[in-house]
C-alpha cells in the first residue's frame, strides 16, 4: 500500500559521508569526555582488577566491636539492664544547662501550638522540671508525640478527632509506661484536661491509683486477675461529655 508507513526511514545514497570533526569539535569532544571522567571517577577503571582494601571501609562487613555498657535502667526494677547504645537514653544526671537545652529544643518542635495551648505547655514545663536525666527526656519525647494537635485537627468531625485523640494519648501512656516519678498523677491529669478540651465532646479519664472498677476498666497483660488497685493507665477512660456514656473503657495494669 502506498500510504503505509515504513518501518524505517529509506536509504538514500545522499549525504552518506561523515566529514570529519573540526579543530573546535574536537576541543568540545575533549571537555565532555574529561567532564564525564570526572563525574565517574568511582567507576572501577576498564581492565583493572578490583582488590580488596583491608583499610578501607566496608558497608556490607561487620565493622570494629561496639562496646554495650549497661546504662539503660530497667523501668519496672532497679537493676541496671544491658542495652545497645543509641537506642535509650542514658541515666547522667542533667544539670540546669541540659535542662534549658531540652526546653529550648522543645519550643523548637512546638512552633506551630495554638495560643490557647501556652498554658498546657507552661505546666508540662513546670512538671518535667523536676525530673531529670533519662526520665525528662523520655517525658519530653513522649510529649512531643502528643502535642500540638488541636490546630491540625480542628476541621474534623467530633469522631475523627476522637479516633485521633485516642491514638495519640494511648500511644503517650506507652511511652511512659513502667516509668515513675513524683509528677506521674499531675501529668496524666493534665493530658486528660488538654485531651478532653480539644475534643470538645468527650471526656478522657485518668484513674492511676484508685480502685478498679470492671464496668470502668479492662486489664492489660501482666495484671494481677486479684489485683484491686490501678498501678497504670494503658489507655484512657473516655466518656461522653453529654450523656456520661462510656465511649471506651480504660485500659489499665493492676
Amino acid at each position: 500500500m502506498e500510504d503505509e508507513l515504513l518501518a524505517f526511514p529509506p536509504e538514500t545514497s545522499e549525504n552518506t559521508s561523515v566529514s570529519p570533526l573540526n579543530d573546535s569539535e574536537i576541543i568540545i569532544l575533549r571537555e565532555m569526555i574529561a567532564d564525564y571522567k570526572q563525574k565517574n571517577s568511582f567507576l572501577p577503571k576498564r581492565n583493572n582488577a578490583i582488590e580488596a582494601n583491608p583499610k578501607a571501609s566496608n558497608l556490607f562487613q561487620p565493622q570494629e566491636n561496639v562496646e554495650v555498657k549497661p546504662v539503660a535502667t530497667n523501668l519496672f526494677s532497679e537493676e541496671p539492664s544491658s542495652s545497645p547504645s543509641g537506642l535509650f537514653f542514658t541515666d547522667e544526671e542533667s544539670n540546669n544547662k541540659d535542662s534549658e537545652q531540652n526546653y529550648t529544643e522543645l519550643l523548637d518542635c512546638c512552633k506551630n501550638y495554638d495560643s490557647t495551648e501556652t498554658g498546657l505547655l507552661n505546666e508540662f514545663k513546670e512538671i518535667v522540671s523536676k525530673t531529670q536525666g533519662t526520665v525528662q527526656k523520655i517525658l519530653i519525647t513522649a510529649f512531643l508525640g502528643l502535642f500540638p494537635c488541636k490546630r491540625f485537627i480542628r476541621h474534623g468531625t467530633p469522631e475523627q478527632k476522637l479516633f485521633v485523640l485516642k491514638t495519640l494519648s494511648d500511644r503517650f501512656l506507652e511511652n511512659i509506661a513502667g516509668l515513675k516519678f513524683q509528677e506521674r498523677k499531675k501529668l496524666l491529669k493534665l493530658i486528660a484536661k488538654y485531651l478532653s478540651e480539644v475534643s470538645e465532646n468527650y471526656s478522657f479519664i485518668p484513674m492511676e491509683g484508685e480502685p478498679f472498677k470492671p464496668m470502668f476498666h479492662e486489664r492489660v497483660a501482666g495484671s494481677s486477675s486479684s489485683g484491686l488497685i490501678i498501678k497504670e493507665m494503658r489507655s484512657f477512660l473516655i466518656v461522653d461529655s453529654s450523656s456520661n456514656h462510656i465511649i471506651y473503657t480504660g485500659l489499665v495494669l493492676s
